[in-house]
């Protein structure tokens, strides 16, 4: 059976199109086309630098470093070990637990731990299992600052309160603990107070040798009032402090606060302007039918008349 004329011809023209497409495709890979890309850091606004990295360096100095440490789980070394009961060798499967710190551990002393968060079984090998958290135990007790010379009522763990015992006193404790195992925004509040009083010797004010007696306890922990200020400040707190110690010509007002002042200065002008025109302005004389009536003239008055 012979092919239409009409078919081959259509047939060929699409081949051909195709091919050139191929062509066309072919080369565009082969090719290295220009790359249009937009840098939205190459604009100037962007280029600025923002406040908190003007910060100082002893602000940075008592951030965390890192995640607090780990209690709830042991990480074994290596990568291989050896079974206790068949003694084959096999892999060490270190799987961290994953904790939760919610805001309540940040007002408390709880020694780095936190909320476990995971599932359990009613039986060992069949039963469904159901989630479940683990929470520390919270207790609540007063400790003494001899810096300060105040109790404070704080919510602690038990880890901490050993942790206490073992620093040989509280404000051992809180001086000499990282922020990474402090991890409580209280406890470097705490810091940051006891470290400007040793800083400024402004302990017990009324006895002298009570206040020589404790800054030689922990003159060991002493910084300088510049450094001491930035310890334990949230990021929003440091910058307003920051703000607080530029001098007046180098603070930045915002325009609100200018756009403001200019409109109560041009309003003050402008009723200023209409007072004066007022006083300069001449008064007209009564009308006919306001002497008649006498309008707008005070009783007694006989200028109107």
């Amino acid at each position: 059976m012979s092919v239409p004329k009409s078919y081959r011809t259509a047939k060929s023209i699409v081949n051909s199109y195709s091919n050139r497409l191929n062509v066309i495709s072919y080369c565009y890979r082969k090719s290295a086309p220009k790359r249009i890309a937009f840098d939205k850091f190459t604009q100037e606004k962007y280029k600025e630098v923002s406040e908190y990295d003007l910060l100082p360096p002893a602000y940075f100095k008592y951030l965390p470093k890192s995640a607090p440490p780990v209690l709830h789980w042991k990480q074994e070394p290596g990568i291989w070990k050896k079974h206790p009961e068949t003694g084959e060798k096999v892999r060490v499967n270190n799987v961290p637990v994953p904790v939760h710190y919610p805001k309540a551990s940040q007002m408390g002393l709880w020694a780095g731990e936190g909320i476990v968060r995971g599932y359990a079984k009613a039986h060992k090998t069949r039963g469904m299992r159901y989630p479940r958290q683990w929470k520390p135990f919270i207790t609540s007790r007063k400790f003494y600052s001899e810096i300060l010379d105040k109790v404070f009522d704080i919510p602690c763990t038990l880890r901490a309160l050993n942790k206490v015992d073992e620093a040989f006193g509280f404000d051992h404790y809180i001086l000499k603990t990282s922020p990474e195992e402090l991890n409580s925004l209280l406890g470097m509040t705490l810091k940051r107070h006891m470290l400007l009083a040793l800083a400024r010797k402004d302990m017990y004010p009324d006895d002298p040798a009570k206040r020589e007696k404790v800054y030689n306890k922990y003159k060991q922990y002493e910084v300088p009032e510049e450094e001491a200020i930035w310890v334990g400040l949230t990021r929003g707190q440091a910058i307003a402090l920051y703000r607080h110690l530029l001098p007046p010509e180098a603070k930045v007002r915002p325009l609100k606060n200018v756009y403001t002042e200019e409109l109560l200065d041009k309003l003050k002008e402008q009723n200023v302007n209409m007072e004066v025109e007022s006083e300069e302005k001449p008064k007209s004389s009564p009308s006919f039918i306001s002497r008649i009536f006498r309008r707008g003239s005070k009783p007694g008055d006989e200028s109107s008349v």
